[in-house]
């Protein structure tokens, strides 16, 4: 004897919502077998139980309403194995996908918990050759322009599928450094964690860098630039490239833009 369901049994025999089964009754993906002319309450009957089970895996294993209506039309295990196969396929590169974020999130919490300088402390140390992704900063090479680099950045490195971690960084040429014009970036980059050749890949070279923490808002970073090349000065070192600024601390992590931390990186040799 085939038996009646009412939504709400079925609901609680299948542990699903009510409005789950009265929506995909509105979309035609699923309706109930029986519908009484004379009040309009609408039954499911046991032969429908196992297609309910079907739809509620393919579900599960992330495969959409639009291809469940399709493969449900005259299935078979033909149609069922391409389905499958193709939502391996989706799923294996949305693994690849959190593996990405996972890898860029390990490295921006370390980044946050290893901070090894203090504010106004200045250190000489070595720095790991580093792979760095850029995009150039337009004129007049202010904020403004920046800020637009930096989204031009990121839309390339998605585009090209690129290792980057989330550590947006800035360069300020050494033209720049001896002018005093400290936020007028040439290039922004984002770190690659991971080695990846193309034509917008630069080396940082490995070497000695005088290293600070500018805290406080970027417009303010003149004064730590400034108390970093005396240093560098009075350390008999001399400045042989761009310095590079790291955001350690930014909008993401805090409030009050007076929080902001930038690490700067600018390498050097001893006279």
């Amino acid at each position: 004897m085939n038996m009646k369901f009412t939504v709400g049994e079925l609901a609680k025999l299948h542990d699903i919502s009510k409005q789950t089964l009265i929506y995909y009754d509105n979309i035609d993906l699923f309706k109930p077998n029986i519908v009484d002319k004379n009040n309009g309450y609408r039954y499911y009957t046991s032969d429908q139980l196992e297609v309910l089970d079907s739809i509620l895996i393919l579900r599960e294993i992330g495969i959409s309403i639009k291809d469940i209506k399709n493969f449900l039309i005259k299935r078979d295990d033909s149609k069922a194995l391409t389905l499958l196969k193709n939502q391996k396929l989706k799923l294996n590169q949305q693994l690849k996908n959190i593996q990405k974020t996972i890898k860029r999130l390990e490295n921006k919490i370390d980044t946050i918990e290893n901070l090894d300088l203090q504010e106004n402390e200045i250190l000489f140390s070595e720095m790991d050759l580093e792979y760095l992704v850029i995009q150039k900063v337009d004129f007049p090479f202010q904020l403004l322009q920046t800020d637009i680099a930096f989204k031009k950045l990121l839309r390339n490195a998605n585009e090209k599928k690129y290792p980057y971690n989330y550590q947006l960084g800035t360069i300020i040429s050494r033209e720049n450094l001896f002018s005093k014009q400290y936020t007028s970036a040439s290039y922004v980059f984002l770190p690659l964690y991971k080695h990846f050749k193309s034509k917008d890949i630069i080396e940082k070279t490995k070497g000695i860098y005088a290293v600070a923490l500018h805290k406080g808002e970027y417009c303010d970073i003149g004064k730590t630039y400034d108390n970093l090349i005396d240093a560098i000065i009075k350390n008999n070192y001399e400045i042989i490239g761009p310095s590079f600024e790291y955001c350690i601390l930014d909008s993401l992590t805090s409030y009050n833009s007076k929080d902001y931390i930038t690490k700067i990186a600018i390498p050097v040799k001893h006279l």
